[in-house]
């Protein structure tokens, strides 16, 4: 039975609930309590102080994008299972006689309950969600993996779908990813949804030798190549999270620290798709000004932009053109202050006869290929970013030596070359 009414919580408080009307329709009710809270969840597009002024409003979101928000406030955006998620959560109802099409946007809030990545819980929590606590076999998992991107999960044991589950469904991103904790002296994973076990660390695992082929075997590389530009744009000093690389009957898992938890402790998050209500799917349309506004609007500093500015460097010369709005984000503690977030898929993403990434998702002043130094340092000098250009070189250093972090990776030469002929050393 379909779930009607939903609460949203955030560090034990309350912040909203979300119900059906006699229409269909997604009707939204801030909690009184939490509006009084210096916890300005939405500042730029639903600021608390506008809350205040009528707490107890109802608030409808018909007017933002129904595929990527689902008529819900687009502060949860992030917390909604994206691509590989819902397949997983489909596939899951399938199994139980469910359709997709009969599963609603609050079924998969409740189905997500306590797992979402960022801080906000759900309840009621669906009474479907795994349990189980005790460690995974990895191997096990990148079989469920490609069985759930073929949609192929019939006949599965119940243990082995209840795994993947369990790790499955919270992180975005259309690629097959595992949210775990891991213990780096035992090599044991479990699933992510629970307390992290003594001597464990919450991780964002993404799955080698699963791909669009459905081809499990040998390692398709794209580990590797992550962890390079990893190294590579660390050269470059962009922040980011520790991240390694986990190998597994001859594959290579690249894995990274997750940001949004501090031992146990969840820490608030907002991607830009979320925070400025830019939808992601969008090609064409979306600029890195409106990235740098909204550091300003969160009154981050100039560090921030600085850093802001790095990345977007990096990501042109490097070719990551999977520059979509929920690839940058922004943190906010329980004292209410805002960050940046650590940079993450950071990722060659360049292919000319691909839907999405042929060109930049992100433009610069309304570029989106072809950019140049000249292009870039107008974004710097419009932002007021001091030494842009001695950034720009910086960047540049650690580009130039991408077959040197490639070799220490071991990438194959036939994607180490692939990339290198396709950077833009400005």
């Amino acid at each position: 039975m379909s779930v009607g009414a939903i609460s949203v919580n955030l560090w034990g408080k309350r912040v909203c609930a979300i119900a059906v009307d006699a229409n269909g329709q997604l009707n939204t009710q801030f909690d009184p309590e939490f509006v009084k809270s210096n916890l300005d969840i939405a500042p730029i597009n639903l600021p608390i102080d506008d809350l205040r002024q009528n707490p107890s409003q109802i608030l409808r979101f018909d007017d933002l994008p129904k595929r990527t928000y689902r008529g819900l406030p687009a502060f949860l955006v992030d917390s909604l299972p994206d691509d590989f998620g819902n397949a997983l959560v489909n596939q899951y109802m399938a199994s139980k006689g469910i359709l997709p099409r009969d599963v609603t946007v609050l079924d998969r809030l409740a189905y997500t309950g306590k797992r979402a990545m960022g801080a906000f819980e759900f309840e009621p929590a669906s009474k479907d969600i795994v349990k189980n606590k005790a460690a995974l076999e990895m191997s096990n998992l990148v079989e469920m993996a490609r069985r759930a991107l073929t949609g192929n999960l019939e006949d599965t044991p119940e243990q082995s779908l209840q795994d993947l589950l369990s790790v499955g469904t919270s992180a975005g991103g259309a690629r097959a990813k595992a949210v775990i904790t891991w213990n780096p002296k035992t090599n044991e994973v479990f699933g992510g949804q629970f307390d992290a076990p003594p001597g464990s660390e919450h991780w964002l695992l993404k799955f080698d030798g699963v791909g669009e082929d459905t081809e499990l075997g040998l390692s398709e590389g794209y580990g590797k190549v992550e962890y390079a530009y990893y190294l590579m744009a660390k050269a470059a000093g962009i922040d980011m999270t520790e991240s390694k690389l986990f190998e597994e009957n001859g594959r290579s898992h690249f894995m990274t620290k997750r940001f949004d938890r501090e031992g146990n402790q969840k820490i608030f998050y907002q991607s830009l798709c979320g925070l400025m209500e830019m939808d992601f799917r969008l090609k064409g349309v979306h600029d890195y000004q409106q990235y740098l506004r909204a550091i300003n609007a969160l009154g981050l500093g100039h560090d921030a932009l600085s850093q802001a500015f790095r990345r977007i460097a990096f990501n042109i010369m490097a070719r990551n053109c999977d520059d979509h709005t929920k690839n940058f984000g922004f943190l906010m503690g329980s004292d209410g202050v805002w960050k940046i977030a650590p940079a993450y898929d950071v990722m060659y993403a360049y292919n000319p006869k691909g839907e999405w990434t042929y060109q930049h998702l992100c433009g610069i002043n309304g570029k989106f290929d072809g950019h140049t130094r000249a292009d870039l340092l107008a974004l710097a000098k419009q932002f007021d970013i001091k030494k842009a250009e001695l950034i720009l070189d910086e960047v540049k250093t650690a580009v130039s030596s991408w077959k040197s972090f490639a070799k220490d990776v071991e990438v194959s030469k036939k994607l180490t070359n692939e990339v290198w002929s396709n950077l833009k050393l400005l």
